[in-house]
């Protein structure tokens, strides 16, 4: 059973991730830590969809500047 330190930390990892591919590997254990967790009962679903909007944010603005990178360096 996920505590909420633990998701907290799973969490914390996918905002220190500069790299998208990392970050979503990490996103998708932070996922599934909340998502236990609320089966569990360490934290409300409200708690899961504020987390839950924070990571896409985060990875949305990743990949927003993975897409800007690609553009002004494109690869043949």
């Amino acid at each position: 059973m996920p505590n909420r330190k633990e998701i907290e930390r799973a969490i914390d990892a996918v905002f220190s991730e500069t790299d998208l591919n990392r970050a979503g590997l990490k996103q998708r254990r932070a996922l599934k830590l909340l998502d236990q967790g609320v089966w569990e009962g360490s934290v409300t679903p409200f708690y899961q969809a504020r987390a839950e909007q924070r990571i896409n944010s985060f990875l949305r603005t990743l990949w927003h500047e993975a897409t800007i990178e690609r553009v002004r360096n494109p690869q043949e």
